[in-house]
């Protein structure tokens, strides 16, 4: 078995002039050293090189071509559509049906013989030789959800158990995206898994929310809520370039420790540095007596106020405010974070809140211990809240 990539076309003549694979091609003095299968993650750009196809038909016809690249069925996982299948029965237009590519066309099957396309959980029996087995290959059976749904023993039942699969599937997988206007969105926060989720909830149209992507928000260095944010900068860029545009560096706000660590990317991987144009969460900060607020607009998207609140959950944690000139709304983001009053006071008169609520109420020695919310906060907070709030403007207007 041969594992391969050639990641780029300037690695395209070495790779398929290098001898030693000649070893394992057709032409190979020894037989029993002739691969039997050859996997390619090779991009696909690459694998429909002339050139590389040609490197392919030196392998026997008995030689099996599995295929690993950007062009592979989508579907990883059964659990999450199953969910939103189920979830689509209660209310269609809240609960859409995310988009997977199951079909996958393979254009060079025609030229290569013995070429396969991997499915998730595909597998290739090397012994005892069996070849490929595709019994086991993750596929979508959107009527065994609806029926499984509807032997639920109530909605009660229904929702109860939606609710703990929802909690296990995606709780790893922090992200919030804000259409600002036809063109222009903003993403908060980007977890591990963020740009698989933009491909389902988005399909088709993933490309032209990237390209319009304008700013991203890390709200805190916690690993859940920024390990996808290379993955998204490398495929907006890939966007720009597949249309032949210029690009555009996208807003990037977040705390200081994410520069550093991006840098430290770039240094020792892949330089990413050219991709974003950074701006510091605590150069933005909110200021409810001097509306700091109003002063914040960037240009690449004139008619928004961007802010950030410092909120308690770890070092240079923030919360963002986002509000539009021209339409007169406000969303207020909090990131992770338990019950903090700079936000109360920067939210104040807000048109929609996004605000965590990781922990259930009978968690809250657990939810204090790693400052969280919980689902069911008592009311006494709320009142503390207001009353520090007014008995703060009093000391101010006092002085």
């Amino acid at each position: 078995m041969l594992v391969v990539e050639c990641p780029s076309e300037k690695f395209l003549e070495p790779f398929v002039s290098e001898s030693q694979f000649q070893d394992y091609q057709a032409e190979a003095t020894d037989p029993s050293k002739i691969a039997s299968l050859v996997v390619h993650f090779t991009p696909s750009e690459i694998l429909k090189s002339p050139l590389y196809q040609k490197w392919m038909q030196r392998f026997p016809s008995t030689t099996c071509h599995l295929i690993l690249n950007e062009d592979c069925s989508t579907v990883n996982s059964t659990a999450v559509h199953k969910i939103q299948h189920q979830l689509n029965l209660l209310h269609p237009q809240i609960f859409s049906l995310l988009h997977e590519k199951e079909e996958v066309k393979n254009d060079i099957s025609s030229m290569i013989p013995n070429t396969i396309q991997a499915c998730t959980l595909e597998r290739y029996n090397l012994r005892p030789f069996n070849g490929i087995d595709e019994n086991s290959a993750l596929k979508l059976q959107p009527d065994e959800f609806i029926e499984e749904a509807m032997k639920a023993e109530g909605f009660e039942i229904l929702l109860r158990e939606l609710k703990y699969k929802i909690e296990e599937k995606r709780r790893h997988l922090k992200m919030e995206i804000l259409k600002s206007s036809e063109k222009e969105y903003i993403l908060m926060d980007c977890g591990e898994g963020t740009y698989g989720q933009i491909l389902r909830l988005f399909g088709d149209k993933n490309e032209d929310l990237l390209l319009h992507l304008s700013v991203i928000f890390i709200s805190h260095m916690h690993a859940d809520h920024h390990l996808g944010l290379i993955t998204i900068l490398k495929e907006r860029k890939r966007i720009f370039n597949k249309l032949e545009r210029n690009y555009e560096k996208i807003r990037l706000i977040g705390p200081m420790n994410l520069k550093q660590w991006l840098k430290h990317y770039s240094m020792n991987f892949e330089n990413v540095k050219s991709l974003y144009k950074f701006v510091e969460c605590s150069s933005l900060e909110h200021d409810e007596f001097f509306n700091l607020h109003f002063e914040n607009t960037f240009q690449c998207c004139p008619d928004l106020l961007i802010s950030t609140v410092p909120v308690n959950h770890c070092q240079d944690a923030h919360g963002i405010i986002v509000s539009s000139k021209s339409s007169k709304w406000k969303l207020v983001y909090s990131g992770d974070t338990e019950p903090c009053n700079r936000l109360v006071i920067a939210g104040k008169d807000c048109s929609l809140l996004i605000h965590e609520a990781t922990m259930e109420d009978d968690l809250a020695t657990e939810a204090a211990v790693k400052r969280h919310c919980r689902t069911c906060l008592p009311r006494r907070h709320l009142y503390l809240a207001l009353r520090q709030i007014c008995l703060k403007l009093l000391r101010r207007i006092g002085s």
